[in-house]
């Protein structure tokens, strides 16, 4: 019985044994905005804009792909990916990116871990080279069609340092994505509304 009455305790009032001081706890009542960029190890850009109310963190992340295999111009509108063609240079596939939304809870006034769950499209290629030059300038163009996708989970811890003068305060995080694996990135969460 004592062991199902901390873990109700547990589930039901986190923020009281967390807690932070009596003045934080009651600005935390205002929702604060944050925005943030960076780069993951992967060649992945990371984008992600959120809305904390209270010592929740609710958001919405974006990884966007710089980095695709494929070269020249583009031909998907008017050669057929299943046209069988010589001269196929290379083949490889990708991730366009990842989309979805972040969960995350503020364990101190100063930091905030949390996880996301989002998806990745997927596309294959196939990289052409032509001589001639006829259908591009550099002789490279490509076909490419999209291949599904998968289910891309993230976990991420953020670091915020002290408010500045406006309210507002920098940050600084880290992630790991199933897509992008391991990413640093930094934001600045504006003052309370």
């Amino acid at each position: 019985m004592k062991m199902f009455l901390i873990c109700a305790a547990l589930l039901v009032f986190p923020h009281r044994l967390f807690s932070q001081t009596t003045t934080n706890r009651a600005q935390s009542n205002n929702f604060l905005i944050s925005a943030d960029i960076g780069y993951t190890v992967n060649n992945y850009l990371s984008i992600n804009a959120a809305v904390s109310k209270g010592l929740w963190y609710y958001g919405f992340s974006g990884q966007i792909n710089v980095s695709t295999g494929e070269k020249g111009k583009s031909y998907d509108k008017i050669i057929n990916w299943d046209n069988d063609l010589d001269g196929v240079s290379d083949a490889g596939d990708y991730y366009l990116g990842a989309f979805g939304f972040d969960l995350g809870y503020y364990f101190l006034e100063n930091l905030c871990f949390g996880g996301g769950l989002g998806y990745a499209p997927h596309k294959m290629y196939r990289n052409f080279h032509d001589d001639t030059e006829i259908l591009s300038q550099s002789g490279w163009y490509h076909v490419s069609k999209g291949d599904g996708g998968r289910i891309d989970a993230k976990a991420f811890v953020h670091y915020f340092f002290k408010k500045g003068l406006t309210g507002g305060r920098f940050y600084i995080g880290g992630q790991y994505s199933i897509t992008g694996s391991v990413g640093i990135h930094l934001g600045y969460q504006f003052g309370s509304l």
